[in-house]
């Protein structure tokens, strides 16, 4: 016989021929084993009865007491010489195919006189049942009890689950575990919610924030990888090259093209194109303890103009211009986004400069240098002589500026610039003395004063 063995009874499961379940009719009745007679559904539950067959349901191994108590069982002992005899004749009556009332005394009789010598079938069926219940003891008590033990113990053992960042709209139950301000804090209490993990009564620390380091060189912390790709996925931090740039990676993304001209929810410009950088970081935290829109950025050296700004609120980097916008103070934020209320759970705030400081270069490329900043003797030879050749004709121009403005001339024809440049030169050479007009003497006079022009600096 096959027995299928189901554990205790349950009403709203379904059973089946030669099932076998224990089944305990009251707190203070005896527990017993009973085999599944018929099968039926949960939608007609069946349950035992108590100590009773059914068509349901039979009594299994009722010759054993176990598990309600232990069963007893007759001691055994050698049968002697002497015992020969009564044996014999037990024998001889028990072979018999019927006895008479004499003999069946006289059987009995001897039965209880050597009881302890021999073995009779309720004896084996007694040690069967006895047997029987003690494996479906096992089966159900020891083996449920590991079972459901391994179950509660796992259950524990899930609780020591880590939630991440702290949020004051989740729930959190015992032993779990939540990031808080840069340190761990496990929950003491089931369902708590909207309760920081500052209050004892419902988190412990586990783990402290460490230390401050020194501070180390300036840096950008960034990886860099290579030109942007839209096939490519970025990560926070990541750096890549695009249109001549540098950008930051600001949250994760893959397909989000930078814009050179202004910052994303996605890149940050780090290195701007046309200029050798030295990038470095200068960071700085805030802690907001109250409803507000505008915080101090806490970074005096910070620049809008030349500097990159990055901001994140405890976990979450912030898009400037969608939502924040910097103060025209130049020292503070405005939120975009309502109201940042840090009064149940305090807001922290992490502010990201990437300073930039410009330096000399030497670029190949000539439309990338900056204006006024190139000496004639840098040049070429060949440059320096064309713009020797175009001095006297700026130098034309200038006079011709200077004793171009007709209302500071003296002659009656102001529109003519030769009557003009002859009354300017006649001016100047009347303050010549007799000796230096002497040097050009039986010259071509027009030829003469324009000399005298010429080194009297006129020209």
């Amino acid at each position: 016989m096959q027995y299928n063995f189901r554990g205790t009874y349950d009403s709203s499961q379904d059973y089946n021929k030669l099932d076998v379940v224990v089944y305990q009719a009251a707190p203070t009745s005896p527990k017993r084993f009973y085999l599944c007679l018929t099968s039926h559904t949960s939608a007609n539950p069946q349950p035992p009865v108590d100590n009773q067959d059914t068509i349901y349901w039979g009594v299994l191994n009722s010759d054993s007491n176990f598990p309600n108590s232990i069963d007893d069982f007759i001691t055994r002992t050698t049968m002697t010489a002497s015992d020969k005899a009564d044996y014999d004749r037990y024998t001889e009556l028990f072979l018999k195919t019927s006895l008479t009332p004499a003999e069946q005394d006289e059987m009995s009789t001897l039965l209880n006189k050597l009881r302890n010598k021999i073995l009779q079938p309720e004896d084996f069926n007694k040690l069967q049942s006895a047997l029987q219940n003690m494996q479906f003891f096992l089966k159900n008590e020891v083996e449920g009890y590991i079972n459901q033990k391994q179950a509660e113990f796992q259950g524990e053992i899930d609780k020591f689950t880590f939630k991440g960042t702290y949020s004051p709209t989740t729930t959190y139950n015992k032993k779990n575990i939540v990031e808080y301000n840069g340190e761990s804090y496990i929950c003491l209490v089931d369902g708590t919610i909207n309760i920081p993990p500052t209050n004892t009564s419902n988190w412990a620390k586990i783990a402290q924030k460490g230390s401050k380091g020194d501070k180390g060189d300036p840096g950008t912390g960034l990886r860099f990888r290579g030109a942007w790709s839209s096939t490519i996925q970025y990560y926070k931090d990541d750096a890549v090259q695009y249109d001549g740039q540098v950008f930051a990676c600001l949250q994760d993304n893959i397909g989000q093209e930078p814009n050179p001209l202004q910052q994303t929810a996605y890149w940050a410009l780090a290195i701007a194109r046309g200029q050798s950088t030295k990038v470095a970081t200068l960071k700085n935290t805030v802690t907001v303890n109250t409803a507000t829109t505008n915080v101090s950025i806490g970074i005096p050296e910070f620049n809008p103009s030349t500097d990159s700004l990055l901001v994140i609120k405890n976990t979450t980097t912030l898009a400037e211009g969608v939502n924040y916008q910097i103060n025209p103070n130049k020292t503070s934020i405005d939120s975009l986004e309502g109201t940042w209320d840090g009064t149940q759970v305090p807001i922290t705030f992490h502010f990201i400069v990437f300073k930039n400081f410009v330096v000399d270069l030497t670029f190949s490329d000539g439309n990338m240098i900056q204006d006024g900043t190139v000496a004639k003797s840098k040049l070429k030879p060949e440059l320096q002589a064309e713009i020797d050749s175009k001095a006297t004709q700026t130098d034309l121009q200038n006079i011709d500026n200077k004793i171009g403005v007709l209302s500071n001339l003296n002659t009656n024809d102001k529109s003519n610039l030769v009557n003009a440049f002859n009354e300017h030169s006649a001016d100047t050479v009347s303050h010549i003395t007799s000796a230096e007009r002497a040097k050009w003497n039986g010259a071509d006079s027009k030829a003469q004063d324009l000399e005298i022009l010429y080194w009297m600096g006129a020209i």
